[in-house]
């Protein structure tokens, strides 16, 4: 893992890429990431954005103590579970580094976080409107012989957010497009990395499974879809479930 040393006075310690780097903040303001363009906090957005309509509809019954399990979700899954594993610092009022290590308040961070958007995750979560029309019957006819994905009845002209882009790859196979910027792409990515150690130590039937769990997460959690660009008309067509299947198991 790439590190960088600490450019801030305080404790002498190495930041990994995949850490968390806050920035102090008062009771109940939004929580404020380190300024850079940093992994670690971008990881996390994208577990913000996975747990957070779990966390609401836990806060809106008042099962205080669920919220709190989902915030300690959040944080066992950034320090324990996600490769390479990821640690929470805090910047001081004093401009000095300290790591979080109470679990407690850790647990507060995250579900503030949780119910209060950051301030740097406007771009990350706002979903653009998405334009649709109905495909003519010449858009319709994708050949199964090359690859392409059944005909459906949809084409959008972007992804929305929480959409998963996918593309054929050299073997002309349909795979998950290599998108780093894209948000539904790195979403499906942390997917992988909660589930990944499951799915290397279950069998066939077992394997199945967790790919069609992350799957339906996916197409029903967020009413997202699978999409593949059709290049004649430029525009994005909704693949099969039995198709992003297929793209989450090659991915596993």
């Amino acid at each position: 893992i790439n590190s960088m040393e600490n450019p801030f006075a305080g404790m002498p310690e190495r930041f990994h890429n995949y850490d968390v780097l806050l920035l102090p903040s008062s009771n109940g303001e939004p929580l404020r990431f380190a300024p850079g363009n940093h992994v670690g906090n971008r990881r996390f957005l994208v577990l913000l954005s996975i747990f957070r309509q779990r966390y609401m509809q836990a806060s809106m019954f008042g099962h205080e103590d669920e919220c709190l399990s989902i915030a300690q979700e959040v944080v066992d899954t950034v320090c324990n579970k996600c490769e390479p594993h990821g640690r929470f610092f805090q910047k001081g009022r004093d401009n000095h580094w300290y790591p979080q290590l109470g679990q407690d308040n850790l647990s507060s961070i995250v579900a503030n976080a949780l119910k209060n958007e950051p301030t740097d995750s406007d771009s990350f979560e706002r979903s653009p409107k998405r334009l649709c029309r109905r495909a003519s019957r010449f858009e319709l006819l994708y050949k199964a012989a090359q690859k392409a994905v059944p005909a459906i009845d949809r084409f959008v002209a972007s992804p929305g957010p929480f959409d998963i882009v996918c593309e054929v790859n050299k073997l002309g196979e349909l795979s998950l497009a290599q998108d780093q910027h894209h948000t539904g792409n790195n979403r499906l990515k942390i997917l992988f990395d909660i589930r990944k150690k499951s799915y290397e130590t279950s069998n066939q039937e077992g394997k199945r499974r967790i790919v069609e769990e992350v799957v339906n997460s996916i197409i029903e959690d967020t009413s997202s879809h699978f999409l593949q660009v059709d290049k004649p008309s430029g525009m994005y067509m909704r693949i099969s479930r039995e198709f992003a299947i297929a793209c989450v198991e090659r991915a596993l």
